[in-house]
């Protein structure tokens, strides 16, 4: 299976010492903001929510539409109707 996008979980003052690649998201723990790499341009997406735990997601009466981060496992998830999971763990915590 080939890998086409990376993960990666940092904070702020550490992004500008990140290389721009294509197919690269980061998660800034701190700003509570995605960044995409792709076609040379780095996106910041905005509006997460951010959890401590997966127990703390799966137990969620009433979330919302929306992205969710999760502290623990590093993994994004979105909600639209159901749980959709974006990422695997990341390889790299920087």
């Amino acid at each position: 299976m080939e890998v086409i996008m990376k993960a990666i979980s940092t904070v702020d003052s550490k992004l500008s010492t990140l290389e721009q690649k294509d197919g690269q998201l980061i998660f800034c723990k701190d700003t509570r903001r995605i960044l995409l790499d792709l076609n040379g341009v780095r996106t910041a997406y905005e509006e997460i929510t951010i959890i401590d735990t997966e127990s703390q997601r799966t137990e969620m009466l009433a979330p919302v539409d929306g992205f969710y981060f999760v502290l623990d496992t590093h993994i994004l998830w979105r909600y639209s109707a159901e749980w959709i999971q974006i990422t695997s763990q990341p390889a790299d915590v920087v």
